[in-house]
């Protein structure tokens, strides 16, 4: 057995050029990283990310197509049977 950790490491953007850390999504979307954090935390914009460990990345190509079409704002959920 080997006494190395078996922890995976969180990837960079220097060595994966398809996700974005939240600062790089935020300058490609001209908003400021705190704005990226309160999207997340409250889902009010469809704006998929991904979490490895404690970090944060955002995909390339959907930072691309946000800023192509815009955001989506997430609708209201309208349960069965509500008047």
């Amino acid at each position: 057995m080997s006494s190395t950790s078996s922890a995976i490491a969180a990837p960079s953007a220097a060595n994966n050029h398809d996700l974005l850390t939240p600062r790089e999504a935020a300058k490609e979307l001209r908003v400021d990283e705190a704005t990226l954090r309160i999207w997340r935390s409250t889902g009010r914009y469809c704006l998929p990310y991904i979490k490895i460990g404690h970090h944060v990345f955002y995909r390339r190509e959907v930072i691309e197509q946000v800023k192509l079409h815009g955001l989506k704002k997430r609708g209201k959920v309208r349960m069965e049977g509500a008047v």
